[in-house]
């Protein structure tokens, strides 16, 4: 997944993040652990690299 090469800007990657986020949070939500943290580490490693 490389989302960054097709991120025009920083707030398009911090948009991705986001919407990252929100997934992990609805897995977290319906006790699915392992999805929640994939969604939540990409996250990072999107902001982060």
């Amino acid at each position: 997944m490389d989302l960054m090469s097709q991120s025009k800007n920083s707030m398009s990657v911090l948009g991705i993040a986001r919407s990252l986020k929100e997934e992990g949070n609805v897995y977290f939500k319906k006790g699915n652990f392992e999805e929640a943290l994939e969604k939540y580490y990409a996250g990072v490693v999107l902001i982060c690299f």
